[in-house]
């Protein structure tokens, strides 16, 4: 890719680093696609700072739940955050065709989250779900892996959307909420008279401003202010900064969805069947996921060729009698990165890399 430059004014390196090209890590500054103009922000989302931010106003304000049906695969910190809140968490499998079984009956109200893995569309229908559900739950399609999805997806009846920026572009923070019916302009007013997570924003481009140098010592620091910059999350629920909002209007969305559909798409070609895939579809796609027995093996290896793969949820909360597909992909899975700063052709090199570690 060549050298480029950001609204931020600064110039970005592709160049690789220690003689090796890196694959991996938080998305630099400079690698989206811009337009020329700023394009206007739909005023029916709610702009937050993060996820977890999005689904803490969600709680408060579509309330009460008196518990919320989780996927057993997800971050940990989802349902450790609804439980903080108050809500019994009960978690179904990956691929559960039919996990409102879980909802007990009564006339309780529960908080449906189904996710869109790895930006994949989701297994269950969102729409019938909802109409089925009716006013006993709130059905939320949890898109947390993609950019767009809110823009992109109309809610269920009734429900949300929720899709976070910081994510999967190189944004300081922001995740977006749709919501059916659009909130009311007395929420979204409440939102924008609400803090902003300003230090933590400005740690994490920082974060993407040092990675973007290409050299180690870059790399080494924006590890540094990434860790820094998640543990600067505030606990209640902040407005998206008016930076972020501001560089939001110049993303290109469709070249975002074009680059990485078409990485994930040549990745899989190169990686040629030699290894499984655990979830695999439509969408817009946060990663390629592999599954690999010898993980704790293969992970080193991938390093050393300065393939930075993560284990994404080692730490789900799963058991594996309950949740057999989650647990193998807590053990197993293997996330490898097709992110905007790459070109098709990048898949290429980063397949022969993993496919040398094997």
């Amino acid at each position: 890719m060549a050298d480029s430059m950001d609204r931020t004014g600064i110039e970005v390196s592709s160049a690789p680093v220690g003689g090796h090209r890196r694959f991996g890590g938080t998305i630099p500054v400079g690698a989206d696609a811009l337009l020329a103009t700023a394009a206007r922000l739909d005023p029916t989302l709610l702009y937050f700072s993060h996820g977890r931010a999005a689904l803490r106003w969600i709680v408060g304000a579509r309330g009460p739940f008196a518990g919320a049906l989780v996927c057993a695969y997800t971050w940990p910190t989802v349902p450790d955050l609804l439980t903080s809140l108050g809500l019994e968490v009960r978690t179904f499998d990956v691929g559960d065709p039919d996990p409102t079984r879980l909802i007990p009956a009564g006339n309780t109200r529960w908080l449906v989250l189904v996710p869109a893995l790895f930006g994949v569309e989701p297994w269950l229908d969102l729409g019938a779900l909802a109409r089925a559900l009716g006013s006993r739950a709130m059905v939320v399609l949890d898109a947390a892996q993609t950019a767009f999805a809110a823009i992109d997806h109309a809610p269920p009846p009734g429900g949300g959307v929720f899709s976070c920026l910081h994510k999967c572009t190189a944004l300081g923070d922001g995740a977006l909420l749709a919501l059916d019916p659009p909130p009311r302009s007395d929420e979204r007013q409440a939102l924008e008279q609400s803090p902003m997570a300003i230090e933590s924003s400005k740690t994490r481009l920082k974060a993407r401003i040092a990675f973007a140098r290409g050299n180690e010592e870059g790399e080494i620091q924006a590890l540094e202010l990434i860790r820094e910059a998640e543990a600067l999350w505030p606990l209640n629920f902040c407005r998206m900064t008016d930076e972020s909002k501001s560089l939001l209007a110049y993303l290109d969305r469709s070249a975002h969805g074009t680059r990485r559909r078409a990485n994930g798409a040549r990745l899989t070609k190169a990686l040629n069947g030699r290894l499984p895939f655990a979830w695999t579809g439509e969408g817009v796609p946060f990663c390629q996921t592999i599954l690999v027995a010898a993980r704790a093996t293969l992970l080193p290896r991938l390093h050393a060729r300065r393939v930075f793969a993560s284990p994404l949820w080692p730490d789900a909360h799963c058991d594996a009698g309950r949740h057999p597909r989650a647990a193998r992909f807590a053990r197993e899975l293997i996330a490898l990165p097709l992110d905007q700063r790459y070109e098709p052709a990048d898949m290429d090199a980063l397949a022969d890399l993993v496919l040398d570690a094997l």
